[in-house]
């Protein structure tokens, strides 16, 4: 190859998007008619198109519903609807992103009505280890979306935890508890963010009651596996 030749290459440069993930997500609004209503979230590209649909429907970015007015700045985008209408503007509200999604749920009630509070809130309750628990509150209205806190921390229903509403009443049983269960318990309307809060105090068994317990249960299942070979 002489000194005035050159050398060429090519290659294929693919640029891809940044993820678009929703930090700050929606959450379920309860207000009466003529109120305006206001819904926030945030993501974390803050070039990331976004859009919001109600009940399943798109709504345009120019909009052809002169009260529902959307607003992006940076992250923050918003959607806020004028005087709302029962009939009109209640229902599932969702925002997109390419990768993301998150929706909530609008309430709009007739004005006058009284806001969704606790008519029975929760008490407090001290009980030794190892035996089984319910906390229990009662709400002016019937299937109010609610959530359940301990020490701040949401609690997800498992095992442990057993989560009911019925009705206007809501139940938090929680099953062989423990030490660590000792703290506080919130019961949140999710809508309004009113709330009923008590204690949970634990006694700890002394340790030659539990081996007691331990020792009478090993006893037992020995004569029973006694006596069913005795009697085979």
């Amino acid at each position: 190859m002489g000194p005035n030749d050159s050398l060429r290459s090519k290659c294929q440069v693919t640029v891809q998007s940044l993820p678009s993930k929703i930090t700050q997500p929606l959450k379920d609004v309860t207000l009466q008619e003529n109120q305006n209503l206001s819904l926030e979230a945030r993501v974390d590209n803050e070039h990331a198109p976004v859009t919001w649909f109600i009940n399943g429907k798109e709504v345009p970015p120019g909009g052809d519903a002169p009260h529902i007015t959307i607003m992006s700045k940076g992250r923050r985008h918003t959607l806020v609807v004028q005087k709302v209408n029962a009939k009109q503007d209640a229902g599932q509200y969702e925002i997109r992103t390419p990768d993301d999604a998150s929706s909530c749920q609008v309430t709009i009630e007739e004005a006058g009505t009284p806001p969704a509070d606790f008519t029975k809130k929760l008490q407090n309750i001290e009980i030794n280890e190892f035996q089984t628990i319910e906390f229990k509150c009662e709400t002016n209205r019937e299937n109010l979306p609610i959530e359940w806190f301990k020490d701040g921390k949401l609690i997800e229903q498992n095992e442990h935890y057993t989560i009911e509403n019925k009705g206007q009443i809501h139940s938090l049983t929680i099953h062989n508890v423990l030490i660590n269960d000792q703290g506080s318990y919130t019961c949140q309307i999710k809508s309004n963010g009113k709330a009923t809060t008590a204690t949970l105090k634990v006694k700890e068994l002394p340790a030659d009651f539990i081996h007691k317990i331990g020792k009478h249960i090993f006893s037992s299942f020995y004569l029973e596996i006694f006596f069913f070979s005795r009697t085979h």
